[in-house]
């Protein structure tokens, strides 16, 4: 197992796809394919009191993560997401649930401070939506205080502000995102954004000179690959092409195969390599972790 230990944080839910469900959530398809990878990793996340928190937990548990980091609402239901496809590209609808009340217990903020953590994961929907997620977010930034944060954009329709993206670029020191939100974003921070195909750069130096503790930036490119940057070199990563069945949790794959590589090399365009390799895997699956709910 890898040595060093990951928290993931946020939304853990089900996704609903032509009526089935797959279990999810950003933050657990990272976890569950680091653990697959044999890393320690695990998730900080809140579910309900009802079927499908009953089934998750049976996942988790068979999955080897720590249950002690998963907290139950009585008031409030296991999340869950609605996906729909357009062009090809996964869309979701997302109901108020218990991922939007997570909180730093005494217990687990006692657990996160017996044993060091090296890397955090998070994103910016669960605190658009919630302002008692968004503390417990930075309360685990502050208690733990990683060598590494990486922050996956993951905008989700209106579930994002300036103020947010600007926080928690202040806070991450590797960011990922997606073509479609290197645009978003450049509207966002400078209107004036240039022509498509020197998007990429522009935005990634405006990030790297505003945000001085910024070292990598990731841009998954769907079935193309992706393009990693670092302030001193910039390399466009073909990914080898797949049999695509849908692509519901790709970034989360390429985020953990970055995580696991980079960690294992300290190389980060060989750990893009990778990430693309667990992306187009996860493409040729069925939901965002291929079998996890099977397990």
């Amino acid at each position: 197992m890898l040595a060093e230990k990951i928290i993931c944080c946020g939304a853990l839910l089900w996704d609903i796809i032509n009526g089935a469900e797959y279990i999810g959530g950003a933050p657990f398809n990272v976890a569950v394919h680091l653990r697959r990878l044999e890393a320690d990793a695990n998730i900080i996340s809140k579910i309900g009191r009802d079927r499908l928190g009953v089934q998750a937990l049976n996942t988790l548990q068979k999955l080897g993560f720590d249950l002690s980091f998963i907290t139950v609402d009585d008031k409030y239901s296991t999340g869950t997401a609605k996906v729909t496809f357009k062009n090809g590209a996964p869309e979701y609808e997302i109901p108020v649930a218990a991922f939007d009340y997570i909180e730093l217990t005494r217990d687990v903020k006692t657990k996160l401070e017996k044993a060091p953590t090296d890397v955090f994961v998070f994103g910016t929907m669960e605190q658009y939506r919630s302002s008692i997620t968004e503390q417990c977010i930075y309360d685990i930034i502050e208690v733990t205080k990683p060598e590494m944060v990486f922050l996956d954009v993951n905008l989700r329709k209106k579930y994002y502000s300036r103020e947010i993206i600007d926080s928690s670029f202040k806070v991450s020191n590797i960011i990922k995102l997606n073509e479609s939100e290197v645009s978003v974003l450049s509207n966002l921070f400078f209107p004036d954004s240039p022509s498509e195909h020197k998007l990429i750069p522009a935005f990634s130096d405006y990030i790297f000179t505003k945000y001085g503790n910024v070292e990598i930036i990731c841009v998954t490119q769907g079935a193309h690959g992706a393009t990693v940057i670092t302030p001193g070199k910039s390399e466009y990563l073909k990914a080898d092409p797949v049999q695509i069945v849908d692509t519901v949790g790709c970034g989360d794959a390429f985020s953990a195969g970055f995580i696991y590589k980079l960690l294992k090399t300290e190389d980060p365009f060989e750990a893009g390599v990778f990430g693309n390799k667990m992306g187009g895997f996860i493409a040729s699956k069925r939901g965002a972790t291929g079998d996890a709910e099977e397990a």
